[in-house]
């Protein structure tokens, strides 16, 4: 391989990390945009709306009982009136799903990744040390803040490698029993992260 489609190749790669890296900004533009939506009040009110005309609706229906919302109706009430989005079930599962996606395409600076030669080199360990500790090297000051950027790493790849991207028997702690089986569901993997340095650390 000529010295310029190795470089082309390097170039190629760091090509990928910027987009992954700026779907990563675009991504948490969207979560505030969703996070404001949020405090604004509007989900919660539409969702309260909702809940009010499906209790209304209910009464109406000759199995009706006051202390228990049967499924049957919301299931037909929904055929008749959907909840107006977005709800703040919606904002819940908008925020969890972006924050999901936020860790697959960051996982994508360390994770491995095939060559085409000539055009995108193979992202190897050895290639993400050698050029991401000259990217972080312009961005952190010290080691404590290097080390601290790499523990960081560390959790977003267990939580893609275990949960998101992946499923880890051990990690969703499935829990059979009669006659319920239960399990940690995805979003459990979202808790070790800090979204708030990850997000700052990505406007450097």
């Amino acid at each position: 391989m000529t010295t310029k489609e190795k470089q082309c190749e390097i170039r190629g790669r760091l090509y990928l990390w910027h987009q992954a890296i700026s779907e990563c900004i675009s991504i948490f533009q969207l979560i505030n945009r969703n996070e404001e939506e949020q405090k604004s009040g509007r989900p919660i009110e539409r969702s309260q709306y909702f809940s009010e005309a499906l209790h209304e609706f209910s009464k109406q229906q000759p199995d009706y009982q006051p202390e228990r919302q049967l499924l049957s109706h919301f299931v037909t009430f929904q055929k008749i009136q959907n909840e107006e989005y977005p709800s703040s079930i919606d904002c819940l599962k908008i925020d969890d799903y972006c924050k999901m996606l936020v860790i697959v395409f960051f996982c994508q600076l360390f994770n491995p990744g095939n060559c085409d030669k000539g055009k995108v080199a193979k992202n190897t360990k050895n290639f993400v040390q050698t050029h991401l500790d000259q990217i972080l090297s312009t961005i952190f000051a010290t080691d404590e803040e290097k080390e601290k950027f790499s523990q960081f790493s560390e959790t977003c790849l267990k939580a893609r490698d275990k949960m998101i991207g992946h499923a880890d028997g051990s990690a969703f702690n499935v829990r059979h029993g009669h006659p319920v089986t239960s399990m940690n569901l995805v979003h459990v993997a979202l808790l070790d992260i800090n979204f708030t340095y990850m997000e700052s650390v990505l406007e450097r």
